[in-house]
């Protein structure tokens, strides 16, 4: 009978040996550190390179590739470790604690926990899941802090203009804008120029626009205390027809409206000055150091008669209301002095027939 010839096979005992040495040569290049391995490619070979050198050659590269792909699955590994490290440590403290209520129980064979595989995605999912609800329970029970100290301050913004123009500097009007009771508006700073104005120009008080005043509480807010008490101050003198001032012409304070006295007494008004103290007589307001028996006594006054007697030559006219001198400069013959008093320039009476 003929034999059939076949592929060679090499022995079972030569594949063996092969295996062997392979594994050999990897442990070998697994122990052998990176300054032996740079060692070893750093001879030069020389000009009749034997197989030998060619062999340690390709051996010093063959060990760096390996202690490459050791590294690198080192690296995978400590992190694949980091990331599951909370699962396994959970399992090992519970199987531990098990082990510590029992430590007199042999566990049966059957018992023993087999090593278990690295959790899963899913597995680790939902640990991170029961970690997020554990913390915002912990949160539900703590105190809460204001939003306030988190937000931030807004940002202080620019005045936008109002897109009108006030009446009298007749400049755009940006930021706050005050409105007169005509429908006219007007900036603040020119309402409290306004204001201070009226306090020393009686023919400004009380200041209005289109002869309607404005509201003291509209404008309130946008002038300073120092004009706001002068103003209070001026509209009760400028609200008085009669008035008295203080005798003392270096004070000349306003002290109150002319008082006629009842029967045999006269009004006496005490300057509030502390510097002046001054009495005045509200009748013939002169300065008195009497009392409420004071006499009034007609004073001859030089200065005041030169006065009358240029107003006279001059056809000026007298109010009747508070005897101020008034000069027309032009305009009809119906006068209304600063005090509000109106009379005729003319016949010099508040009511009559003049045209």
């Amino acid at each position: 009978m003929a034999a059939v010839a076949g592929p060679s096979r090499p022995p079972l005992f030569s594949l063996q040996r092969k295996e062997t040495e392979e594994t050999r040569l990897l442990n070998l290049a697994t122990k052998m550190t990176i300054q032996e391995i740079d060692e070893l490619l750093g001879r030069t070979l020389p000009s009749t390179t034997s197989d030998a050198d060619l062999a340690r050659r390709l051996f010093a590269e063959e060990a760096r590739s390996v202690r490459r792909i050791a590294s690198d699955r080192a690296l995978a590994q400590s992190l694949h470790d980091a990331e599951h490290g909370r699962a396994r440590t959970t399992s090992t403290t519970t199987r531990r604690i098990r082990i510590t209520r029992a430590p007199s129980r042999a566990l049966p064979p059957a018992a023993v926990e087999p090593p278990r595989p690295f959790p899963t995605r899913q597995a680790h999912q939902r640990t991170q899941s029961e970690s997020v609800q554990k913390r915002q329970w912990v949160r539900s029970w703590l105190p809460r802090r204001p939003a306030s100290e988190f937000s931030h301050p807004p940002q202080p913004t620019e005045p936008q203009p109002t897109g009108n123009i006030c009446i009298i500097c007749q400049d755009p009007i940006i930021g706050t804008e005050i409105a007169a009771p005509c429908g006219h508006y007007y900036d603040p700073t020119c309402v409290a120029n306004l204001f201070e104005a009226a306090t020393r120009d009686e023919t400004l008080f009380p200041p209005k626009c289109c002869r309607q005043p404005f509201p003291l509480t509209d404008v309130r807010p946008h002038i300073n205390e120092t004009i706001f008490k002068s103003f209070v101050e001026k509209s009760k003198e400028f609200g008085t027809p009669k008035r008295v001032y203080c005798a003392n012409k270096s004070c000349n304070r306003f002290l109150g409206p002319v008082s006629h006295g009842f029967l045999f007494t006269t009004k006496i008004y005490p300057c509030p000055e502390a510097t002046c103290r001054t009495r005045t007589c509200s009748r013939c307001k002169t300065s008195t150091k009497g009392g409420m028996l004071h006499k009034c006594v007609d004073r001859d006054d030089p200065g005041a008669h030169e006065v009358i007697n240029l107003g006279v030559r001059q056809g000026w006219a007298r109010c009747p209301g508070c005897r101020m001198m008034v000069e027309r400069t032009a305009g009809c013959s119906h006068m209304t002095c600063r005090c509000k008093t109106q009379f005729c320039y003319n016949c010099k009476q508040r009511k009559c027939k003049c045209k």
